[in-house]
């Protein structure tokens, strides 16, 4: 089931896992997974060489992943199509990004 449905999604280059947890939740509900809170914690503020360098960005990063699982709960999808984020990778350096890019409107 999970193999061909879900996959994460290209713009999410830091809480990947954060955003496929909440978007497997969405559709079989919190009864249908046994998840511990801690995973998704986890997941949430991330591990490893880019995100403990973007800290406060991937903390940004997990903001929108809930806004974007609030907005599948209230109308059965999201905005995630029009989002237009900055890339993150090893080579960014943390100053170049503010938070209002995060959320790809500026």
């Amino acid at each position: 089931m999970f193999e061909n449905r879900y996959r994460y999604r290209e713009k999410f280059t830091l809480c990947e896992d954060y955003d496929l947890f909440l978007r497997i939740l969405d559709d079989v509900g919190e009864a249908g997974v046994r998840m511990v809170k801690h995973d998704l914690a986890e997941s949430q503020v991330g591990y490893g060489s880019t995100v403990e360098r973007h800290q406060q960005v991937c903390h940004h990063f997990g903001m929108i992943a809930q806004l974007f699982h609030r907005e599948r709960r209230a109308t059965g999808g999201d905005s995630y199509d029009g989002w237009t984020p900055p890339r993150v990778d090893r080579t960014t350096r943390p100053d170049d990004i503010a938070p209002l890019d995060v959320l790809g409107v500026v």
